[in-house]
C-alpha cells in the first residue's frame, strides 16, 4: 500500500484509508465521546499529514484536509498549521540531546499556554519511522486517530509495541473506544 497512490496489488492509498478512518472516528466520536468532550459533535474536518521521520522534507509527504471542505476557512487553516507543527515539534523532539527519553508522541512536549498540543506520534511501519499528525478532532483524539490509522493500514507486533510505549506516556482516553470499534479485536 502506498502513501498517496494505489500500490501493484490495488489495494487502498494511505490517503483513502485516512479518509475512511476519518469519517468512521466522527461518527463513532459522536456516539461514544460526547460525555467526554462535547464538542466532539461538530467536528467535520481535519488536516493530516505523514513524513518519513528524519528525512529533510521543506513539506510532508502526505499533507490533506479530511472530512471536505466542512467548516470555516479560519478553522481549516487552523488545522492546518497545527498538524504541520505538532510533527515538526516531534520530529526535533524525537532525537534532542537534551532529553533522557525519545518522543514518541507531540503529546510529550505539549504547551496549551503557546497552542502546542498533541497529535503526532512516530509509528513504525515496514522499517521506516513515520510521522502522522492529525490536527480537527480534540487534542487526544487526534492522537488515538493516528495510532488506529497506522494500525489499520500495516499492522505489526512492532507498531502494536509502539503503541503500547505511547499509551504509557499518554493514557489516551479515546484510543481502546476507536481501535474497538475501527480495528476490532
Amino acid at each position: 500500500m502506498g502513501l498517496a497512490g494505489t500500490d501493484a496489488g490495488g489495494e487502498s492509498t494511505l490517503v483513502e484509508l485516512a479518509e475512511r478512518t476519518f469519517s468512521d472516528a466522527i461518527a463513532v466520536g459522536a456516539n461514544a465521546f460526547t460525555d467526554m468532550d462535547p464538542d466532539w459533535a461538530d467536528r467535520s474536518c481535519a488536516h493530516f499529514c505523514v513524513k518519513p521521520a528524519g528525512v529533510e522534507m521543506l513539506r510532508p509527504s502526505v499533507s490533506i484536509l479530511l472530512g471536505g471542505a466542512g467548516g470555516n476557512y479560519d478553522r481549516r487553516e487552523k488545522y492546518h498549521t497545527y498538524a504541520w507543527e505538532k510533527a515538526a515539534r516531534l520530529e526535533r523532539m524525537m532525537d534532542s540531546e537534551e532529553l533522557v527519553d525519545r518522543h514518541l508522541t507531540s503529546w510529550e512536549s505539549r504547551a496549551p499556554r503557546l497552542e502546542r498540543w498533541g497529535g503526532a506520534v512516530v509509528v513504525p511501519i515496514g522499517g521506516i519511522e513515520y510521522i502522522f499528525s492529525l490536527s480537527g478532532l480534540p487534542e487526544q483524539g487526534d492522537e488515538a486517530f493516528c495510532l488506529v490509522l497506522a494500525e489499520r493500514w500495516k499492522p505489526s507486533a512492532e507498531l502494536s509495541q509502539r503503541i503500547s510505549a505511547i499509551l504509557e506516556r499518554t493514557e489516551n482516553p479515546y484510543y481502546p473506544v476507536l481501535r474497538q470499534a475501527l480495528v476490532g479485536e
